[in-house]
């Protein structure tokens, strides 16, 4: 199953301290933690308006303005922000991906029929009799083979 980032709208700070490339957490700006909400996992985008060190992190936890993050996510790398950079809740192709992939496993259950295919989770102890299936004809759910 795929754990979806938290979405925020409109989160804006930006560092209260400078952080170094090993550094596993940022402090934002004084009071502005609760932004952040208390739903993680969150990515985050560090001086998203500096080419040369914007980077995206995964923040995995907060404390009032600590935040604790993982480091260089979706393909960027670790680097040195100084005081003041920003620090925003961003839509990345990462989150995209996500939910591409989501949805087309999601697809990948309906038939060419139009009818909706699931394979039963089957314990050690027993065997599947076929599959789990919808029949739009008659509007009814079958356990079996077609």
């Amino acid at each position: 199953m795929t754990t979806f980032k938290t979405p925020k709208n409109w989160v804006a700070s930006t560092l209260a301290a400078a952080i170094g490339v090993g550094d596993l957490s940022i402090t934002v700006a004084t009071g502005e933690g609760s932004l952040f909400g208390a739903s993680f996992p969150m990515t985050l985008v560090i001086d998203y308006n500096l080419p040369s060190s914007r980077e995206i992190v995964l923040a995995t936890a907060r404390t009032g303005d600590v935040i604790d993050i993982t480091r260089a996510q979706e393909g960027t790398s670790a680097a040195t922000h100084t005081i003041g950079a920003a620090v925003r809740c961003n839509l990345t192709a990462g989150q995209i991906t996500d939910l591409h992939t989501a949805i087309n496993a999601v697809e990948g259950f309906v038939g060419s029929d139009g009818e909706i295919h699931l394979t039963p989770k089957v314990s050690s102890s027993s065997s599947a009799e076929g599959t789990i299936f919808y029949d739009s004809d008659d509007d009814h759910v079958y356990v079996g083979t077609e």
